[in-house]
């Protein structure tokens, strides 16, 4: 029935012709490729999130340990106690009358060397 339907109605039955010898296609890229740039996306996107979420992970992989604190570019990983809100970086800022100071939870704190 359904070759005398498309016979009726004027429109010829094409078969697509496959030459099973050339697939894949050579346009398609390779699994490996693939794969690769799947990984690549997958942990650039899980490195930011993590940056996100964990203010450790972020000091530990975006800033180098320093011993001075002489410059204002310096940044302070600052972790309170248990249930007393969450960690901060915070950026020391440079006083030419008192110490170098932080503020944190809006509270400003004094370094005393």
């Amino acid at each position: 029935m359904g070759s005398n339907v498309h016979a009726r109605k004027g429109v010829q039955k094409n078969e697509l012709q496959i030459n099973e010898d050339e697939l894949p296609s050579e346009y398609l890229p390779n699994a490996w490729a693939c794969l690769c740039v799947f990984l690549t996306v997958t942990s650039h996107i899980l490195f930011h999130l993590l940056c996100h979420w964990n203010i450790a992970f972020k000091a530990y992989t975006t800033y180098e340990h320093s011993s001075n604190l002489d410059s204002e570019e310096t940044y302070l990983l600052v972790v309170p106690p248990n249930s007393k809100g969450k960690g901060e970086l915070a950026q020391i800022q440079e006083n030419d009358l008192s110490n170098p100071s932080f503020i944190f939870q809006n509270q400003k704190y004094e370094i005393t060397e």
